[in-house]
């Protein structure tokens, strides 16, 4: 068997390329994440990814960040739109929004999401200025689990805040709660960002295939 991994891109009108039906997911509704078959489906070679068969491993080993982050910016704007929502949410019920305990807990969940918020920045910084250096993969897998781990806590914060008359289905909340959550299994997975920053902390070769369990 060879040890190369190569993409191609495939045209959904493709002669025997097949979809499921419709998504019925708790999330990513809106992302086509159908069931995709194939049957004898010849792809031109024009369609190799790169244009050199065996280069996506290597790719993906130099500059992860073109998997690792394609999810970051949405479930970053996620967790925003929670935060956003559960101050508009406080201010119909002033006794809340006047608790002490309420306002240390928003300030400490706001301070979660500016923190978050630079670590997405500074890696997508890092990328542009030093794509595919050590730094700047490390970076963007900090980035995505903090990000991972964010956007669940901060719905749960809000539900937990704001009561649960907040979830109901039809408001946006019970929204937002189902798709933070999906934020863990698109990847980078959250163990496997961990692992890439402590190999890469600890001086492993992270341009070594080997050093990864894939």
């Amino acid at each position: 068997e060879a040890d190369e991994v190569s993409h191609f891109v495939v045209s959904r009108d493709d002669p025997g390329v097949a979809f499921s039906g419709v998504w019925d997911g708790a999330a990513l509704r809106g992302t086509q994440t159908a069931t995709m078959t194939m049957n004898e489906v010849e792809v031109p070679r024009h369609r190799l990814f790169l244009g050199v068969e065996g280069l996506s491993l290597f790719k993906l080993v130099r500059e992860p960040h073109w998997m690792v982050s394609g999810y970051m910016g949405a479930y970053l704007g996620i967790a925003e739109s929670i935060l956003r929502l559960m101050v508009r949410l406080l201010k119909d019920n002033e006794g809340r929004r006047s608790s002490p305990v309420v306002q240390a807990e928003v300030g400490r969940l706001a301070v979660e999401l500016r923190a978050a918020r630079a670590l997405v920045h500074s890696a997508a910084r890092q990328v542009d200025e030093g794509r595919g250096s050590p730094e700047a993969n490390t970076a963007v897998h900090a980035a995505k689990y903090c990000v991972g781990e964010l956007a669940p806590r901060l719905a749960l914060g809000a539900a937990r805040i704001c009561g649960s008359g907040a979830l109901r289905t039809s408001g946006p909340l019970e929204r937002l709660l189902r798709e933070a959550a999906f934020c863990a299994v698109m990847p980078a997975k959250p163990d496997e960002c961990l692992e890439y920053v402590g190999k890469s902390t600890l001086g492993f070769n992270m341009f070594d295939a080997q050093n990864f369990d894939w």
